[in-house]
């Protein structure tokens, strides 16, 4: 079984001297400032530290109230101030960790500049995927981070590939020209030199912030379709991986060792488009025993007719109302949240607080226009059901069994403000009883006695911090089970992909020799290629461009011949990228386990795809000193709780956090 690429990393330099010759680090300590000089002086620091000499890079180094500076050898830095304690470090004594991450944000200062890619730092190394005018004169910036983060549910480094976007303040402004205060508190950036200028306080223009719209500004995980070239594939996430790794060899040579973890399988099961088909008539064949009720309080008029044709279409009954039906299946639609002042006048929160008990599921109007109307029918119909299954405390539909004994527990984050990493979140429970589904809050001497049956590491992942672990335990044993994403990704092959990407983009370049093609048809006179590449020879003057070449397919045996001939020869044009059995996307699709470290994933349904919008994240189910049981494993065969998916957890915590959810908000 293929091992599977993530991106849990390592990266130690392996020749300290050396780069000790090339660079210097200096400490600067603020540990003698007040908290009213810390307040005052923070949102600057960085800034005069930036123009205080040849900086190459800068971390905070928060627990040891300093700065950490990389600078070229024999450089300093003078700030002028003398509540500041600036010292040399050696290479030797700084953490790993930190001398790391200076490394990595100082790329673009020790590279050459050169026309691409733009790469910028700013608390982060930045690769620009695009850029689109806002107004005169500003942009936004659609980027990607290339940063180190420590995992903390898997205790190790994964090299985060995010995408991230600046924008001008203007844009988030009000028609009266005022910033929303989440906006109004956020670091602000300068254009002609992000990373230097990073500051709170008004004078940056530009914070990290997406536009407020609907439609998200993503940044592929990776996209091969049709004929790729380097330029394409570097603007996917997997080829900004591809740069960076390029880009720090160049930088540092051999004086890095860099390398990223593959884990090893046990299983790996493909999961069929026609199980989910199969599944969801099932799940509609359910609902078409339920009438639904719609009701309209958005601003178009006309989103309930779409939405009522897109039920008839599925063979679901429903009836407009004007109100709320208690007893029944509700689908209210509403403008969007933001759209209202304030809570008090959201038709959503209105229902909600008039009907606690009443299964009611929102929907706003813009979601059914053509474009995905049926889909987001679907996903409705689906949630009804789940909210039902949680009112009714039964399963309608058959799913896999749950061990009778377990308790199945999830923390709701409270909607407090302000909210401490250690403060304590409400909790609850689901677990069978018979035929019946039990959903409550964990009672304290439950959550005590959890707390006892957990080492300190396993406290910190279920009750501290702003992402809580899911876990099952057994009182009567104290065993456990915790669910945890590690927030880590499976990547592709990718020194494979960018080998055949550089190949095709050289042959796209240089086109094909005739002569190379005229040897192919004398060697395969009985391929019915033969005609079509001969009119290619006959009018070719010496070469042949790739691009027509290109429009011949991978698809059949006769076809894959011609381009692996092609590639045998130095002129690569196809590549069997979506292969089962030679290609590299089989991490990205079904389920692969690997029962030593409980670490696993939720891929995609069907067949290995060319352009995948997310890479999978990699989860582990830590179960002690014990084996992860095989019906954990069975549970995650599910596929309405991630729509049409494979679902990252056991079933039943989606129904818990509905639950959970509900009974947070009427108690907040």
């Amino acid at each position: 079984m293929k091992p599977v690429l993530t991106n849990f990393m390592t990266m130690t330099p392996s020749d300290l001297p050396a780069l000790a010759d090339r660079f210097s680090v200096a400490s600067i300590s603020y540990r003698g400032w007040s908290e009213k000089e810390k307040e005052s002086g923070f949102p600057h620091l960085a800034t005069r530290i930036y123009k205080s000499g040849s900086v190459l890079a800068l971390i905070k180094e928060g627990k040891e109230s300093r700065f950490l500076v990389l600078l070229p050898k024999s450089e300093t830095i003078s700030l002028h101030d003398h509540t500041l304690s600036v010292k040399a470090e050696p290479l030797e004594q700084i953490p790993q960790w930190a001398l790391r991450a200076l490394l990595i944000r100082a790329i673009p200062r020790v590279l050459d500049p050169d026309d691409k890619p733009t790469r910028f730092d700013a608390d982060g190394l930045y690769y620009v995927i695009r850029q689109k005018k806002f107004a005169a004169k500003w942009n936004v910036i659609t980027t990607v981070r290339i940063d180190p983060t420590w995992s903390r549910i898997a205790k190790r480094w994964r090299l985060d590939i995010q995408t991230t976007t600046f924008t001008p303040l203007k844009m988030h402004e009000n028609e009266q020209g005022q910033l929303p205060p989440k906006i109004a508190k956020l670091p602000r950036y300068e254009l002609d030199s992000l990373g230097q200028e990073v500051r709170k306080g008004t004078s940056g223009e530009y914070v990290k912030r997406a536009p407020a719209t609907k439609r998200k500004n993503r940044v592929s995980a990776i996209d091969l379709q049709g004929q790729p070239t380097l330029e394409s594939y570097y603007q996917t996430r997997l080829g900004v991986l591809s740069m960076f790794l390029d880009d720090l060899k160049r930088a540092y040579g051999s004086t890095i060792d860099f390398s990223q973890e593959s884990i090893y399988p046990d299983i790996h099961q493909r999961v069929k488009h026609q199980q989910v088909s199969d599944a969801y008539k099932k799940l509609n064949d359910q609902m078409r025993q339920h009438p639904i009720w719609v009701t309209n309080s958005s601003n178009d008029p006309e989103a309930g007719v779409r939405l009522t044709a897109e039920l008839d279409r599925l063979g679901i009954q429903s009836e407009f109302t004007n109100e709320i039906e208690g007893n029944g299946l509700n689908i209210l639609i509403v403008n969007a949240k933001d759209s209202y002042e304030s809570k008090d006048i959201d038709p959503y929160q209105i229902a909600r607080r008039k009907y606690p008990d009443t299964v009611i599921q929102s929907c706003y109007p813009e979601r059914l226009h053509e474009e995905g109307k049926s889909h987001v029918a679907q996903v409705l119909i689906k949630e009804l059901l789940i909210k039902m299954e949680v009112r009714e405390r039964r399963l309608f539909l058959d799913y896999p069994d749950l061990p009778a004994d377990a308790w199945f527990i999830t923390s709701i984050r409270p909607s407090t403000k302000n909210l401490q990493p250690k403060a304590p979140w409400p909790m609850f429970y689901a677990r069978r009883d018979h035929d019946r589904l039990v959903f409550e809050s964990l009672p304290d001497a439950v959550r005590d006695e959890l707390w006892m049956d957990l080492d300190e590491s396993r406290q910190k992942q279920v009750f501290e911090g702003y992402d809580r672990a899911d876990l099952i335990y057994w009182p009567d044993t104290g065993k456990f089970i915790i669910a945890a994403d590690t927030e880590a990704v499976c990547l592709p092959n990718e020194a494979q992909i960018h080998t055949w990407v550089k190949e095709m983009d050289a042959a796209l370049t240089s086109g094909i020799p005739a002569q190379l093609i005229a040897q192919y048809c004398a060697d395969n006179p009985d391929s019915t290629l033969v005609p079509k590449l001969m009119e290619f020879v006959s009018s070719a003057r010496g070469t042949i461009s790739a691009r027509k070449l290109s429009d011949i397919d991978y698809k059949s045996l006769e076809k894959r011949h011609f381009h692996d001939f092609l590639a045998d020869h130095g002129y690569r044009l196809k590549a069997p990228f979506a292969s089962w059995e030679l290609g590299v996307f089989q991490a990205s699709t079904g389920t692969w386990i690997n029962r030593e470290s409980g670490m696993y994933t939720a891929g995609a349904v069907g067949s290995p795809a060319r352009k995948q919008d997310n890479f999978n994240h990699v989860y582990i189910a830590d179960a002690g000193n014990d084996t992860v049981p095989e019906w954990f494993w069975n549970s995650l065969d599910v596929w309405h709780v991630r729509h049409k998916g494979i679902t990252a957890f056991p079933f039943i915590f989606k129904h818990l956090r509905e639950y959970g959810e509900r009974k947070a908000q009427l108690t907040s």
